[in-house]
């Protein structure tokens, strides 16, 4: 088949959870021997075609008023034109689901391809969620969770559940002892988080345990590591400086090897307030999953859904729940979550997601055939 991603990311920054899980789709459908290319927004002083991990990426010129409509389009009419193709499959990622209608006007130009809508998360803009209409406008649409399903209100058969990939070749258990040694925290009890610092994130509630949790001298050796996936740190700089929690807290922002401080973390705690902007099974969750880390978030219904048995889940926006699951997660025997957790995530293993895609990209062909 020939397959077309459609992202209106801009796929700009590697550490995104957008670029990552993107790319990587693109690579496990290439193994299963199909031609697969990615149209994304384009960018100022950015090539319009570029080669990323040996995926060509479409970058098409942004035209004022139009171009959320018509770039992609006449990305892909460029591209049947320059490859002699013609386009088998046009599977879409937003979270708002208005850019169904982008993807639906690609088939001006491929009149024979099946498209295929994936929302990731709900979206961070309130109008964006309004959009549902447009989604009838697809083929095919698939969501991380039942529950994001159902608040859709589509048509049973329009609509299929697919989860969110994470490569558990990459994020595997590693020796913590060893990796503490290697990073100079061997006598810290290490709790993460990493992503990014958008309020809903509840990185700031996070800041606010580190005073509740230390408070008692049997947790002197605890400490704070936050990698955020930008650098504007300055308002998590401030509160750790307003709580004078400076000696327990510790941001990286320059490059590393994320795997390695995943493992070595105690915990790593995801204090989702609500999913906005998030995918329904976020990826920092899966990660630390598949390395048997242990993980403390929050009573979402979506996280619920899937997690409710292999992480510790505190109250959403509740300071004093989020430090007492944090403190139960360093004092109680973790091994049975642990295990659940480990077991759980292999299913969520990048390669079976794309096989699972490829299944419904074949239905698509085969009963278009049929009628």
């Amino acid at each position: 088949m020939n397959i077309v991603l459609s992202t209106i990311s801009t796929l700009q920054n590697p550490k995104e959870s957008a670029h990552l899980t993107t790319i990587n789709l693109a690579k496990e459908l290439q193994k299963l021997n199909h031609n697969v290319y990615i149209i994304t927004e384009g960018l100022k002083n950015q090539p319009a075609e570029i080669i990323i991990d040996g995926i060509t990426i479409y970058r098409p010129c942004r035209v004022p008023l139009i171009s959320k409509l018509l770039s992609h389009p006449l990305a892909i009419r460029k591209l049947q034109k320059e490859k002699k193709i013609s386009i088998d499959i046009i599977h879409s990622f937003s979270a708002s689901p208005i850019f169904a209608l982008n993807t639906f006007f690609c088939k001006l130009f491929a009149k024979k391809a099946k498209i295929i809508h994936t929302l990731k998360s709900y979206s961070r803009d309130k109008k964006g969620n309004r959009g549902n209409i447009f989604l009838k406008l697809a083929d095919q649409v698939t969501v991380p969770t039942r529950i994001h399903a159902q608040k859709l209100n589509l048509p049973p058969q329009k609509i299929k559940v697919v989860h969110s990939p994470v490569n558990i070749l990459k994020f595997k258990p590693k020796d913590k002892r060893k990796l503490k040694e290697k990073y100079h925290y061997q006598e810290k009890k290490v709790i993460l988080y990493y992503g990014a610092l958008w309020d809903n994130k509840g990185v700031d509630n996070l800041i606010r345990t580190i005073p509740i949790l230390t408070q008692h001298k049997e947790n002197k050796n605890f400490h704070f590591l936050f990698l955020p996936r930008y650098t504007k740190i300055q308002p998590q700089l401030q509160l750790v400086k307003e709580l004078d929690v400076e000696k327990y807290t510790n941001f990286i922002t320059n490059d590393i090897i994320i795997e390695d401080y995943v493992n070595l973390a105690e915990v790593v705690v995801l204090p989702y307030k609500n999913l906005l902007g998030t995918e329904g099974n976020p990826s920092c969750l899966l990660e630390a999953l598949a390395c048997k880390t242990p993980v403390v978030t929050t009573q979402l219904p979506e996280l619920q859904e899937l997690f409710d048995k292999c992480t510790i889940m505190a109250i959403p926006d509740n300071i004093l729940s989020l430090a007492e699951k944090i403190g139960v997660s360093l004092t109680k025997n973790n091994q049975e979550i642990i295990e659940n957790g480990f077991q759980m995530v292999q299913s969520f293993d990048q390669g079976k997601i794309a096989r699972d895609f490829i299944k419904i990209y074949e239905e698509l062909i085969t009963n278009h055939l049929l009628s």
